[in-house]
């Protein structure tokens, strides 16, 4: 088989599974397929995989599923409640935006054998379960500066080398691009890059 059919047969699953998944997401074919290649390169780095603000649970499934097998833990994280109102500032979503059902995403979610469903809100909620854990792949989707900023300084600390953190919505919402200007600015050793897709990548080369 030459690479241009090993490209087309990976292409071809990465449709599959588009399909499969994205009545439950908000997340476009381009932004999955960079969350594809992404998720994939980091699939031999150490460390479970996590997604901070799920909705109804699309990508989370996207992400766990692209890998083709279940060796890696994955956490998925939601308030259910929508947009926190104690944490957004002027300007930012509507608190209660992006509500969604808690037991419907368990459900969905439950053909993930290693995947965890919780509920709650970051910072806290990643203290009190999963401190103790390293991590091989993030992907931060919470619309909001504060816990955008507060997640980053948790997950960099604990991501493996050539683990990544993919930050969704960075063109769109000024929050999210100030979290990540400002963490930048205290992480300057950092490797990161933009994509045109409304989605930034921050990698961690080594130590």
């Amino acid at each position: 088989m030459d690479q241009e059919q090993i490209m087309a047969g990976i292409f071809l699953k990465f449709i599959d599974l588009y399909r499969e998944i994205h009545d439950h997401a908000l997340t476009s074919p381009d932004r999955c397929w960079h969350l594809w290649r992404v998720a994939r390169d980091c699939v031999d780095v150490p460390g479970a995989m996590v997604e901070c603000g799920t909705y109804r649970g699309g990508s989370a499934k996207f992400i766990y599923k692209c890998l083709f097998h279940d060796a890696k833990k994955m956490y998925v994280f939601d308030t259910f409640e929508g947009i926190p109102g104690s944490q957004r500032l002027d300007g930012e979503h509507e608190a209660g935006n992006f509500t969604s059902n808690e037991q419907q995403v368990r459900t969905y979610l439950s053909d993930c054998e290693h995947l965890k469903v919780i509920k709650g809100l970051v910072p806290e909620i990643l203290y009190q379960t999963i401190a103790d854990e390293t991590f091989s792949f993030v992907y931060l989707d919470m619309d909001l500066y504060k816990p955008t900023l507060e997640a980053l300084g948790f997950f960099w600390s604990r991501l493996s080398p050539g683990g990544a953190i993919v930050m969704d919505d960075v063109d769109t919402l000024g929050g999210v691009t100030q979290a990540i200007l400002e963490f930048r600015g205290m992480n300057p050793r950092a490797e990161y890059y933009r994509s045109t897709l409304d989605q930034s990548v921050l990698i961690k080369t080594g130590e």
